[in-house]
């Protein structure tokens, strides 16, 4: 899903993508892609920290991390302490940010939300899209 013009990224868990229909995640990469954001598909099977570590070499802005499972929580701490958003879409990712905000992420960067495509405001208001 990522393209090579963007200088931001959002890291979205492959769960999470494929709960979404697939003309929904379509409608959702073309909104972050109007902000100049790329949505990078994030293998759960390996380490989601060190997929985010590897791959902010090559983008200069790392928005967030969009998750719902327990795999997916090291990928919110790495996103988080590069100044991303930790976006939880329920499951154990959202007991964890509940749990964590204000102690291991500064208050402001958990997000919870019900659906994928409802993160999309707070997206914007997290990088001034407004």
């Amino acid at each position: 899903m990522a393209q090579g013009k963007h200088l931001s990224v959002l890291f979205a868990s492959q769960g999470v993508i494929a709960k979404m229909p697939q003309e929904t995640v379509t409608k959702f990469v073309a909104q972050l892609d109007a902000l100049g954001i790329a949505v990078i598909t994030v293998d759960t099977n390996v380490d989601t920290g060190a997929q985010v570590e590897n791959a902010q070499h090559t983008h200069s802005r790392i928005v967030g991390y969009l998750g719902h499972s327990e795999a997916d929580i090291p990928g919110f701490v790495a996103a988080t302490k590069r100044g991303g958003l930790a976006i939880a879409v329920g499951g154990p990712a959202s007991v964890w940010c509940a749990r964590e905000e204000g102690r291991s992420v500064p208050f402001g960067k958990c997000l919870e939300v019900s659906q994928p495509s409802n993160a999309i405001q707070a997206i914007q208001a997290a990088i001034g899209g407004f």
